[in-house]
């Protein structure tokens, strides 16, 4: 079942996502816990046997639903976990509300089956240039592809994406 996160099993959360991420694409321990204190950033998880086993965090901005990570522990992966927690989560949004999330470009058979996960889920690879800004100094940008749910993004709506995503969530201009 998924439930949004209150309190108190943050580290079991962290552990996860550290699991899942690339130091590059995941916040610091300090940094993540800060987003707690957003009432726009919201961490949901998913219980097996009462242990969190899956991660959903989520920016609702603006322009529309940021899924910013997903994870599930690496050794229950495969078991319908992630379309089971997706398929809950995009029942609790507002139909119409654009839902989208940033994936790592095709580059071997791990990239190429997650974009295919969230392809059979309803979401669209849109093919425009974009990079997740670095966390740190001491890290680099990310380039990744934005996904959406339901639809493509023209050109001008992948725009209106990136800008609402750098300022609102990487504090940054382009």
């Amino acid at each position: 079942m998924l439930e949004v996160y209150k309190e108190g099993s943050f580290e079991e959360i962290y552990k996860i996502m550290q699991k899942s991420f690339p130091v590059s694409e995941i916040r610091s321990k300090s940094g993540q816990e800060e987003l707690l204190y957003d009432n726009r950033y919201k961490i949901y998880c998913y219980k097996k046997d009462a242990a969190i086993v899956g991660v959903l965090c989520v920016w609702e901005i603006e322009i529309g639903c940021f899924l910013e990570h997903f994870a599930i522990l690496p050794h229950l992966r495969g078991q319908g976990i992630g379309s089971d927690m997706l398929k809950e989560f995009l029942a609790t949004v507002k139909q119409g509300e654009l839902i989208f999330l940033e994936a790592e470009p095709i580059t071997d058979d791990v990239t190429q089956r997650r974009i295919n996960f969230y392809k059979r889920m309803g979401f669209y690879l849109n093919n425009y240039d974009y990079c997740q800004p670095a966390f740190s100094p001491t890290l680099p940008a990310v380039p990744l592809k934005i996904m959406t749910y339901g639809k493509p993004l023209s050109e001008e709506e992948f725009l209106a994406v990136k800008r609402s995503v750098y300022s609102e969530v990487y504090h940054q201009k382009i």
